[in-house]
């Protein structure tokens, strides 16, 4: 419920069935006051974990085309990760190229263009610069995805996005 509430636009009316309550819009306006007045899960003096993986994450590291992340920004003011995309599947799903946007509530902290070969070396990192020592909602959007059942002989029908080897913040 914890991260419901932390990503509620991640959620359909019948996941807040949750909650108890006798409509959905009741759950949503009620997260929204404690959104505006810092309440509950919203509050910025109670101790949280550094990452907080909301939506569109997978156990195996893989993410959707978007995947959301609360963070506890650091005193450099940096986030890094690694990403990767296998070069065959690259080559088969993505064809020429890829793009990756990150922002922080919706507001844009950077954009990468990856190309045929960027990941032939293994994963690349990124970092970002991101405000320090503050509570941000991260989102990674990219604009190709693929879903390895409908391009090979696989039973996985996750929509995939790329790999996510490791997250730093800094």
């Amino acid at each position: 419920m914890r991260l419901m509430a932390l990503d509620i636009d991640a959620y359909s009316n019948d996941d807040m069935v949750l909650f108890q309550a006798k409509n959905s819009q009741y759950v949503i306006d009620t997260i929204a006051t404690l959104k505006k007045y810092k309440l509950s899960v919203f509050r910025e003096d109670i101790p949280v974990e550094k990452i907080m993986k909301l939506s569109g994450w997978n156990s195996d590291g893989w993410i959707s085309r978007n995947a959301r992340m609360r963070i506890m920004s650091g005193q450099q003011g940096i986030l890094s990760m690694s990403i990767y995309v296998p070069p065959d599947i690259f080559l088969k799903d993505y064809k020429s190229s890829f793009l990756l946007i990150i922002s922080n509530g919706g507001k844009l902290l950077v954009e990468h263009s990856y190309n045929k070969g960027s990941f032939d070396g293994g994963p690349v990192t990124i970092s970002v610069n991101i405000p320090r020592n503050e509570l941000l909602n991260i989102e990674l959007i990219l604009n190709k995805s693929f879903v390895p059942a409908k391009v090979n002989d696989s039973k996985d029908m996750r929509e995939l996005g790329v790999l996510i080897d490791n997250i730093e913040v800094h």
